[in-house]
This record gives C-alpha cells, structure tokens and sequence, in this order.
C-alpha cells in the first residue's frame, strides 16, 4: 500500500535555553522535530502516519542500542542474539506471548496498524541512516517488523508487570506509583490540578521517554514506556490523566490433579494439549537447542508436574486483548471528560488506575484492567487452588461501569499510591466500593498511602507550589507514627546505647532529608522489627481510622530487642549512632553523583525511593520516583516536569542523567508546551520533506 514516510534533513540549531528572540522561523508545510536542552522532542506533523514515523525517529536518536535489545528479548531470543536471558525466552515462549504477537497485530484496525507500521518506518529509517551508533549484536534484530512493538508490549505488560510478579522468581523491583488529582474545592486559584507520578526501576525495558505530539487534531505531552508508540501517561490543553499501578488479581495458580498426560476436571480426564518449543539456547553455538514440552489446559499453562499434581499459571486470555494503543491515542485525543470516558470505558488495559483532570472542573479515579469474575472470595484466591471443577475457571471481566470508580468527591481530592480504591479520598466515597469489596481486592491502606492522603487532606487550599512541595515531601509516616512509641520504651531499658538511640528519634521530625543524622538509625531499627515475624502492631490497620492505623508495639520486648540490633549494627559499621543520610545514600546516573533523599515506601514515604546496596555499604537509587509532573488547567495549561534519570540512554545524546541535579534538588523544570517555549529552548531542530514510497504491510 502507499503511504507517506519520511526523509531527514537536518537543521543544526543550537541555542541556549535564554529568554532570547530566536530566528527559526516555522514552516507548517514541513514535518518538524524540535529538540529541547533536555533532548525531550516536540513532534509537529501534519498527519498521524508522519507523526508516528517521527515518533519511531526520535526514540531512536535516544535510545536505538536499548530498544533493538529490548525488541529481541521480546521476541523471545535473547540467548540466540545476545548470549543471555534463556530463562526468560522459556517463558515467554511457553506463554505464547512471543506466537501471539502476530496474532493480536492481525486482529488491528487499519487505524492502529497505520500506527504501529509508521513508528517501525522511524525506527528502521535511523536504525539506515546510523548503523555506525548501533551495537554489533543489536544489529541482528535489524529490520524491526510491527509484531516486535506488540510483543514488546506483551512482554511488558503481561509477563514483567503481572505474571513475573507472581512467580517464584520474582523480580525485586515492584511497579508503584503516586498519582493525585484536585478540583477547584480544593485550590486556591480554583484550577484543577494533577500530579503524575509513576514509580519504576530506573534501566532497561521500565524507562519512560518524554515526548510532545502536535498535529491539527492534538497537542498532547507526557510519557510512554521505551519502545511504545503511544503516550501512556499525558495531558493536553484541556485535560490530562496518570496510572498507578494496582492490586489486580488476574493472575492465578491452580493446582489439578494428572495422570498419563490427562487432567482431571469435572470427573473427567481431559488430555493436555501439548506441543513442543525449540529455544536456541546459545549465541555461541547454533546447535545448542533447549526442547520445551508445553502442557495446556482449560486452566491455563502447566508449570510444573509432580507425583500426578501440576501447577497451573492463568492469566487474562490474549485473545480479549483490546486496541490498547488506539485507546491511549483516544485518551489524549479526548477533549472533554464525556470523550474521555468513552476511552477508558473499552478498558483495554490489563492493569492500572487511572486519575483524571480537566480544565471542566472534573477529577476521576477508576480501578481498571482486566479483572476476573471469580468463583469466592478475594482471600480464596491469594495462594494457589486446588480445583477440579471447570466452575473455578474465570473467564469474563468486570466492565468499566462494574468496576471501583470516584468522581468528583465532595473532599474535592483523590489520591492513589498503590492502594485500593477504598480509600481514594477520605472519608471513602465512591461507585462500587461496597459491592466489590470482598470480591476482587484486598481492603488495606499503608503508610506511603496514608502520607499521601495526608498531605491533601491537611490543607485546606492547595496552590501549584504547594502540589510541587508536597510531592517532594521526604518525611516517613510510620517514624511520626511510632515516635512516641519509641519514646516509651526508655521506662523498661537501662542500657546507655538503647537510650541513646531513643534520644536520638525522639528529637527526630521523621525527615527522610539529605542531612538528616537519624534516619539511617531509623531504617535500622525499622529492618529489625519487621524481620521479627512475632512482630505485631498494638493496633492493627482499620478503615474505621485509615490514617492512624496501625499504630504501637503489641510487644514492646520485641521492638526493644530491634533496637538494640540496630544500635549494635551502626557502631560496628559506621562507628557511631549518627550519619547524614545523604552520605550514604546517593542519586547516581551516568556522570553524575548527588546526595540523596527520599526513601522506602515500608516507612511510608512519598517520595519514594528504592536502593541498592553496594559493597562499601553505601546505597545507590534505582527504582523509584522516575517521572514526575504536576500539571494546572486553567485558560492555559502551567505544567513542570522532571524525568529523573534523563531522557537518554546514548551516551552520545548528553542527556544521560543530566536532569538528576535538579531531582536532588526537589526542583522541576518548565514543561516547553507552546512553539515559544520550545523556541527558547531549543537544541536542535530536524525537519522533514515527505515523498510517496512503498511500505510493506506487514
């Protein structure tokens, strides 16, 4: 078929970002690419087709190495082109997520493979123009086809958010994320506010690109995983829309009864449905060959098989999956909330909340994805079930209007950080919140969760600087909720290095900050409690009382003890009580080192931030606060933006990390929204002729 692809034709523009009249004059019969001094692109096209190729063109300026490797891991072939990842191949081959690719791309509205076929068109275009940038091994992947974009949504969205969670070889890294939305209720220049903010390991196939997608019919900023087409996470000039992550469960373990390659379901033994995989298992050696015996069932995929029990893994079926990138182009195309509605209604997704603003005055939270219909109760279903009964095979999902939802409140706030939607705003209101409660989700609030309905709930008029402090807020929930607890166990110790120590919190404000000398003794402490597993609270968590539950020691024995452990491990490392936090715990990406702050969503943090270890007992930051945007919609849109680690995984680029000084800083940059914006920032400035070529539909 026809279509319209793109040649380059490169402007050198190199200007500072100053308040200076810029010379560029703008041509609206060409297809535009500015680059602003943080290598985020501004995509002006005339036509979607020449906005997705542009698209492709630009992920790959930033990130070409990491998205060929990602597209070849998603294609179930890491061993046979990079000599590593066998296990993940097995599995994703075994889950036919990598066959069913095709599948899924067949089943496309001319619309979303137009879509995909012009981001592969940018892709393969600079991957032509810039072999020389590219890896040897990444090479192999070369050409990208469009199945690869939807297996790589597959193996993100499928196997790395839902099924790799709940296997026994669970990844460490938990996806979260903070999201809140307020109305003129609550602000003080009665403009609706929204707060974006995801939390995901900061490498790899979890890596956010920043981008802005101007055509006649849009104008829409924000973010999309690495190797997606789509912006996932937005807002336009009237209103915008964040994820968080939530406690789905549609993703279940079964164990069945077997015998001789059959199933028992029902009084009836049923046989496998079995095929065999061939998984080249090495780079090396061609011959190296990994036989994969592949069992199906009516419950799902065999695991594992032993004494005439197997363990079964379901998960959502691949063949309901939706047009899950033509329902995020609608979500950013919509222009008021009734449009938006009708987006999310066709719930594409197969997890995530979603929070909602618009310059209308409307605020919205929605529990989505695919969510079984179950036999029981959400605690029948929290570990493995032994069935034999077809009764327990869910097999439809509840619809966007069955499903938790909250408009408008009358608090005129609502808040997610990975809770349910019980406590969405305080006190609860909502649409299914009752009907729903005991079928599909726990009912629980932790600490970070209580931090964040905190901070809303405790002002009484919110302006944009308040939504951009209160995001960095730094201070622990559960250090204030336990301080006089602390406190108190100075009547049943005598030992002059506990007391100490509780001198030391008790003169704390619980802040997670940079030079804060106590939190490192906090966490200390804080690990050994809850390694204890007699450890208890004296209150347990109630949604009678969501934010001053849970609260003290059932024990205080116990918490004495993990005191002492505590007091007992900072001598003998650090040699005293007392150490700046920032000294330990450090932001580093690339060149670049910062002290840092912020910390565990266990201590109830806002600012969430997780950290790894190293040898020399220092921490460094890896997961955690990635995007960050707080946006105002009023007449015109005011928005601030931060991508923690850069927009950039190229070396060349320069952007690897050069963002991180302000993130240690608390600080956010201006969103370059309109062309004058841009103009005044701009880097870099590529613009594009279009001639007619042939483009295979594949």
């Amino acid at each position: 078929m026809k279509v319209y692809i793109l040649l380059f034709l490169l402007n050198g523009l190199l200007l500072s970002c100053k308040k200076e009249k810029s010379n560029v004059s703008i041509e609206q019969s060409q297809e535009t690419i500015r680059w602003d001094n943080w290598g985020i692109p501004h995509i002006y096209a005339k036509t979607d087709t020449a906005l997705y190729t542009m698209a492709g063109w630009s992920q790959m300026t930033n990130h070409a190495n990491l998205i060929l490797k990602l597209y070849g891991e998603s294609r179930g072939k890491s061993s046979e082109y990079f000599g590593t990842g066998l296990e993940r191949d097995t599995y994703l081959n075994l889950f036919g997520l990598t066959e069913y690719s095709e599948t899924i791309y067949n089943k496309f509205s001319e619309e979303e493979r137009m879509m995909v076929n012009a981001f592969v068109e940018g892709i393969n275009l600079y991957a032509e123009k810039n072999k020389s940038r590219l890896n040897k091994d990444n090479l192999q992947v070369l050409p990208v086809v469009p199945t690869d974009v939807v297996a790589h949504y597959l193996r993100l969205f499928y196997f790395e958010f839902l099924i790799n969670r709940n296997l026994s070889v669970e990844k460490k890294w938990v996806p979260g994320s903070n999201g809140w939305v307020v109305n003129s209720r609550k602000t003080t220049k009665g403009s609706p506010l929204l707060l974006a903010n995801p939390h995901l390991p900061w490498f790899d196939f979890w890596m956010f690109f920043e981008c802005q997608y101007i055509t006649p019919k849009q104008n829409l900023y924000g973010v999309t995983l690495v190797g997606l087409p789509t912006i996932g996470i937005g807002f336009n000039e009237n209103l915008g829309w964040t994820h968080t992550v939530n406690p789905v469960d549609n993703v279940d373990f079964y164990e069945i009864q077997t015998k001789d390659n059959t199933y028992l379901v029902d009084a009836v033994y049923k046989p496998f449905i079995t095929d065999t995989l061939l998984i080249k298992a090495s780079k090396k050696d061609s011959n190296s060959i990994k036989e994969v015996i592949r069992n199906q069932t009516d419950y799902g995929v065999v695991l594992r098989e032993v004494d005439n029990k197997a363990l079964v893994l379901k998960f959502p079926d691949l063949s309901t999956i939706s047009s899950v990138f033509l329902q995020w182009k609608a979500m950013g195309s919509a222009k008021n909330f009734t449009e938006f509605k009708t987006s999310i209604s066709k719930n594409s997704l197969p997890l995530f909340n979603t929070l909602y603003a618009d310059k209308q005055d409307t605020i919205l939270y929605y529990f989505g994805g695919k969510i079984p219909k179950k036999k029981g109760s959400f605690k029948k279903w929290e570990n493995s079930v032994p069935s034999q009964e077809s009764s327990d095979i869910w097999s439809t999902y509840y619809s966007y209007d069955e499903l938790p939802k909250n408009i408008n409140p009358t608090t005129g706030w609502l808040q997610n950080a990975n809770d349910g939607p019980f406590t969405a705003t305080i006190p609860t209101e909502g649409e299914g919140t009752i009907m729903n409660i005991n079928k599909i989700l726990p009912n629980t609030m932790g600490f970070r969760a209580q931090r964040s309905a905190l901070l809303l709930s405790d002002t009484a008029k919110i302006s944009f600087d308040d939504f951009t402090r209160f995001k960095f807020d730094t201070k622990s929930q559960l250090a204030m909720r336990l301080q006089d607890d602390i406190v108190a166990l100075k009547s049943i110790s005598s030992d002059s290095l506990q007391l100490a120590a509780i001198n030391i919190l008790e003169n704390w404000d619980g802040d997670f900050r940079a030079e804060s000398t106590q939190a490192v003794l906090f966490l200390q402490f804080v690990d050994q409690l809850y390694k204890n597993v007699n450890f208890r609270h004296a209150i347990p968590w109630s949604i009678k009382k969501p934010l001053t539950t849970p609260d003290g020691f059932l024990d205080p024995e116990i918490a004495l003890v993990a005191l002492q452990k505590a007091t007992k491990h900072m001598m003998s490392i650090y040699g005293s009580l007392e150490i700046k936090y920032g000294k330990l715990y450090k932001f580093a990406i690339g060149e670049y080192e910062f002290p840092a702050n912020g910390g565990s969503d266990d201590v109830g943090i806002f600012r969430t931030i997780t950290f790894m270890k190293q040898n020399d007992h220092k921490y460094l930051a890896v997961h955690g606060d990635s995007y960050i945007s707080v946006v105002q919609f009023g007449d015109t849109v005011k928005a601030k933006a931060i991508l923690s680690y850069g927009n950039a995984t190229e070396k060349s680029s320069g952007h690897v990390g050069d963002q991180l000084e302000l993130f240690s800083k608390k600080q956010l940059r201006t969103v370059l929204f309109s062309k004058q914006q841009q103009l005044q920032c701009l880097k870099k400035e590529e613009t594009f002729r279009s001639i007619k070529l042939d483009i295979l539909n594949q």
